[in-house]
């Protein structure tokens, strides 16, 4: 049992204590009116800090436990507010305040209470994942332990993730999927809140506590690891720049964060992770160019390359050992593959259509796709561009006058710059409505695209709906957004 100071001079242990006799606390929460700004010199501020950990004692208080709880909790303010830190303004010009509308933030005037802005959303310190500097001598302790405690095995930090051909590889596999993921999300946050931190004028400390406290609410736990102060501090060592060159957009796409998290999984599955294939897991994956899951995966291998940060993943996968074992945890990345049968109404819009280059034919709202006067040289072409998938079935709905015209309709199911797939029907009519069928699996396929001509002029077609069948683990982006709708075949 730890003894507060009071406990402990009664017994002999310590002479002395700031707080002899418990004192009755202000009725007024500490930031309210009236107030009295100070600014302090940031060397001083470990000092005063360490003088309030006196006040979060319950024996420097009396009064009810309801009373003395909300003192302590006040006092908590005022360290977290001496943390994250801020600007010095006129004294007579600064102001503190609790939001009126949300009294679990901080809010800070420089203009003498004219305007306000956010200075800290301290709600995440009052619950039970609450973060403390005594939080962050703890975790960095046990940092230390891992460390120490690794001796270049992973079975020495990790005893449960070390692979052994037995029905637990299976969880080990689970155990990595769910840790990878999670260990991308969090990067991802911490980069966000980082920016967050850095626009306050928050002090390291502050932001130390804000990532980890982003952490925590993002990870499966429900409470802050020796990995995330090992994360959260090499935001301000030697990876401090690693993830500023990437856009917002790149760190909130959620595909991109799958994208890079599945290709790491793939690359560490099925054997025992080691130092030198946790660093390279995502140098194999792929990626193009300036893509978000390139860009995004470059930022991430580099905080991989920390020894640190490999090491406290190795206790971060024993504890997702544990929830995999108890079936608490599943694997994005394995979901199971599905045929999803999805249509394009084309009277109701062209849900991502476009007109192939050089080629005849315009888009008509409430109608679909329209060729018209249609000559041995000239075609309706247009096409749907998708991210790649493995397309089994396509097939378009047209109606064409004179309907007892000849001519040629292909659908067309492109993976590559110089390769089609076509199934082409010719020399017979095709009243509406009528179906063209593509039964031929393509993988990876990035590109269908419909073609239509006549050998007679004079005449016209009209596409007014496109049906496909996919096999994947869920309906890619590129239809939900575009409006797709799924049938029954």
């Amino acid at each position: 049992m730890t003894l507060s100071p009071a406990q402990q001079k009664k017994s002999g242990i310590r002479p002395y204590d700031t707080r002899l006799n418990p004192l009755s606390p202000p009725s007024v929460g500490i930031f309210d009116e009236p107030t009295r700004p100070v600014c302090i010199n940031v060397d001083w501020i470990p000092h005063i800090e360490g003088l309030l950990e006196r006040l979060v004692w319950d024996d420097a208080w009396e009064g009810t436990t309801e009373e003395v709880d909300t003192a302590i909790a006040e006092i908590r303010k005022l360290m977290v507010a001496l943390a994250i830190g801020g600007d010095c303004v006129s004294v007579g010009n600064f102001r503190l305040r609790q939001n009126p509308n949300n009294p679990c933030e901080l809010e800070q005037s420089t203009d003498g209470g004219n305007t306000y802005s956010l200075a800290f959303d301290y709600s995440l310190c009052m619950t039970t994942n609450a973060i403390t500097s005594d939080d962050l001598v703890s975790l960095e302790e046990a940092l230390q332990q891992i460390l120490n405690q690794f001796d270049g095995s992973t079975g020495s930090v990790a005893p449960n993730m070390v692979y052994d051909s037995t029905p637990e590889d299976a969880d080990r596999d689970l155990a990595l999927c769910h840790a990878v993921n999670e260990m991308v999300a969090i990067m991802c946050e911490m980069e966000l809140e980082n920016r967050k931190q850095i626009a306050l004028g928050s002090s390291i400390l502050g932001a130390v506590i804000g990532l980890i406290g982003i952490a925590v609410t993002i990870g499966s736990g429900g409470a802050a690891t020796p990995f995330y102060i090992a994360l959260a501090t090499a935001f301000f060592g030697g990876f401090a720049t690693v993830f500023g060159g990437l856009s917002e957009a790149i760190l909130t796409d959620q595909q991109a964060r799958a994208d890079v998290a599945c290709c790491m999984y793939d690359a560490l599955k099925g054997s025992t992770i080691s130092g030198t294939a946790f660093e390279n897991s995502l140098g194999g994956c792929g990626f193009s160019g300036l893509d978000n899951n390139a860009q995004l995966a470059g930022a991430i291998a580099q905080m991989l390359t920390a020894q640190d940060v490999y090491q406290s993943f190795l206790d971060q996968l024993e504890k997702a050992y544990t929830l995999a074992n108890l079936g608490l945890v599943d694997c994005p990345c394995e979901l199971p593959v599905q045929t999803f049968y999805l249509e394009a109404d084309l009277t109701t819009g062209q849900h991502g259509s476009i007109e192939s280059v050089s080629q005849s034919g315009n888009y008509v709202a409430g109608t679909g796709w329209v060729g018209e006067d249609f000559s041995t040289v000239t075609r309706l072409w247009f096409r749907f561009v998708f991210d790649p998938v493995t397309i089994s079935y396509a097939e378009m709905r047209f109606s064409r006058t004179p309907s007892t015209s000849t001519g040629i309709k292909s659908v067309q199911v492109r993976n590559s710059v110089a390769t089609f797939q076509d199934k082409v029907v010719g020399g017979q009519a095709y009243p509406y409505p009528s179906f063209h069928d593509y039964e031929q699996t393509v993988a990876d396929a990035h590109m269908v695209q419909s073609e239509f001509s006549t050998s007679s002029n004079g005449s016209s077609v009209v596409v007014d709906r496109v049906r496909i069948a996919i096999e994947a683990t869920e309906i890619p982006e590129f239809f939900t957004i575009n409006g797709w709708t799924e049938y029954t075949p």
